[in-house]
């Protein structure tokens, strides 16, 4: 991981898998996805093998979304309780996309 991109580790500190090979699989994937975010997980990914190895890690049966979201959230609330702040903004897009039947 280069040092642009955020320590996922950090971000997901307590997040619990199975496997820990699963981990790994996780913070590489969010490596990839970091370095692209407006690319499709097979652009993104850099290769067929790393798309198709991202798509059976959210596939796979002992990976949890809810984990995931829990994990990142406790790390921010964590965070947000030891930040020497006297605001902190809590930014959130409302935009949402609506498709309709014609």
């Amino acid at each position: 991981m280069t040092a642009e991109y955020t320590n996922w580790e950090t971000e997901f500190v307590d997040v619990k898998f199975v496997d820990q090979r699963l981990k790994s699989r996780f913070f590489k994937i969010m490596d990839a996805f970091a370095a692209a975010p407006d690319k499709s997980t097979w652009a993104a990914a850099g290769s067929r093998s790393s798309a198709k190895a991202a798509y059976r890690f959210f596939s796979n049966k002992d990976v949890s979304r809810d984990e995931l979201l829990d994990s990142v959230s406790r790390a921010t609330v964590e965070k947000m309780k030891h930040a020497d702040a006297d605001w902190i903004l809590a930014i959130q897009d409302t935009t949402s996309v609506c498709r309709t039947a014609n």
